[in-house]
């Protein structure tokens, strides 16, 4: 999947450098890492914009950049 996709990030762990996103209006949730973010600092909460990534292990939430409003 390429498609762009808005979520909410459900919590980041900085000592670990991991985090999850999840869908908008869904349930679904995917995993992420600091290499994966496109700005500093997440916290919970935060409203993003990503891309979904198959990668060998699963689908990942990749390229997350904050939500901007229109």
């Amino acid at each position: 999947m390429t498609t762009l996709s808005f979520g909410t990030i459900l919590f980041y762990l900085e000592d670990r450098n991991h985090g999850y996103v999840r869908l908008q209006d869904t349930r679904e949730e995917f995993h992420f890492r600091v290499k994966n973010l496109r700005y500093p600092d997440p916290k919970a909460g935060d409203l993003v914009k990503f891309r979904i990534k198959r990668t060998g292990q699963g689908y990942v939430a990749d390229r997350i950049e904050k939500a901007g409003l229109a």
